[in-house]
């Protein structure tokens, strides 16, 4: 597999340097952001910090998440300093790289996922499977809606329909989580560039849901390319698998496919289009590249100049907006939605990883730079 992005790749070689420690100390022109308060400068929203234990807590659970999420999660030195939460639109963490062969049949999905909840290991450690409606670095909160029943499909709270009399918080599904510490690592969504039909009619591969999705499409169009009744013509429109967009996801996602065709006993071929028209399909995969999420775009911080990417010190902490280095007390930004200012890294797995397991590293280690 190629590695080239994030969702094809294992992170196995160090590609980025990062400090040995987090700051000892705050430079005059930030706030004292590596300092975890006694208290928590908002009151809790949820029953978590009943134990009188700070709380910390992390959004999303692609590599970067899921890598601190585990190394937290299994430290028992750290669970005794914290409360560890956990927010998620999905149950499982996506393995990305095996997506492609899960959606053509070269093995089973479940090989393709991990359930989020194996990290709960004890009750210092919650999962809540929620789309993040909003955060607020003053208060120290973050907003959040039930996904339950969607499993990160898309921006609903289908589950909770039939057990909602539809009145007040807790009939939408809407609750707020309160932390000490936060972790920013929601990803990105794909960019459909506004193209027209694109949500309607596509498929993407993205997650889990998307790539099960592709699998149904491919084996419901051999099904009935396989009836008697369906002509020539009719087959040559239904076995037409089209992938926009050709980037890693999309050339590995065409030479399976091209595998699967062959192995069915159809033939493989090349359809010549011209630059204008219509091109029937049976399948439509966009494949076209990410852009920034809500997350990222609700939040008045600083961004790169496309403003599809958060701005960090290369202690990972969140920067304020302004000429100044004044970070965002306790916040800290990684995985595709982040970038160290002044050194911008491509959006792989190996980036995501290292920056995460680093993180961990130091906040077992109690280095909160007193």
């Amino acid at each position: 597999m190629s590695p080239t992005t994030r969702s094809h790749n294992s992170p196995t070689k160090p590609v980025i340097e990062l400090p040995t420690s987090l700051p000892s100390s705050a430079p005059s022109t930030t706030s004292s952001s590596s300092t975890l308060p006694s208290d928590s400068k908002s009151s809790p929203h949820t029953s978590i910090s009943e134990n009188g234990k700070p709380t910390l807590a992390i959004l999303g659970t692609g590599w970067a998440g899921w890598t601190l999420a585990q190394d937290l999660g299994h430290s028992s030195s750290f669970l005794q300093q914290y409360n560890l939460v956990v927010l998620s639109p999905t149950r499982t963490m996506a393995l990305t790289p095996l997506l492609a062969s899960a959606a053509t049949g070269i093995f089973d999905f479940r090989i393709a996922e991990e359930p989020i909840r194996r990290l709960s290991l004890g009750k210092d450690v919650v999962k809540y499977q929620v789309w993040c409606t909003g955060v607020d670095v003053e208060k120290r909160v973050v907003r959040c809606r039930a996904a339950v029943g969607s499993n990160g499909r898309e921006k609903t709270n289908s589950g909770l329909k039939e057990h909602s009399d539809g009145d007040g918080e807790d009939g939408n599904g809407e609750f707020e989580v309160g932390y000490d510490k936060l972790i920013l690592a929601p990803g990105s969504e794909v960019n459909t560039f506004d193209t027209l039909g694109v949500k309607e009619h596509c498929l993407f591969m993205k997650s889990v849901a998307g790539a099960m999705a592709l699998r149904e499409r491919i084996l419901d169009c051999f099904e009935l390319a396989s009836l008697p009744t369906c002509s020539v013509e009719q087959k040559r429109k239904i076995l037409h698998f089209m992938i926009v967009g050709g980037g890693p996801t999309g050339v590995e996602l065409a030479a399976e496919i091209d595998e699967l065709v062959q192995d069915h006993g159809f033939e493989s071929g090349v359809m010549k289009v011209k630059e204008d028209g219509e091109v029937s399909f049976g399948a439509a995969v966009w494949c076209t590249g990410n852009k920034a999420g809500s997350v990222v775009e609700g939040l008045e911080v600083r961004k790169n100049e496309a403003g599809q990417r958060l701005l960090t010190d290369k202690w990972l902490r969140l920067l304020r907006k302004g000429e100044d280095n004044e970070v965002v007390d306790g916040v800290y930004a990684l995985g595709d939605a982040a970038d160290i200012e002044g050194g911008e890294l491509p959006t792989t797995a190996e980036v995501a990883v290292q920056k995460a397991k680093w993180l961990a590293k130091h906040l077992v280690a109690g280095e909160e730079g007193k």
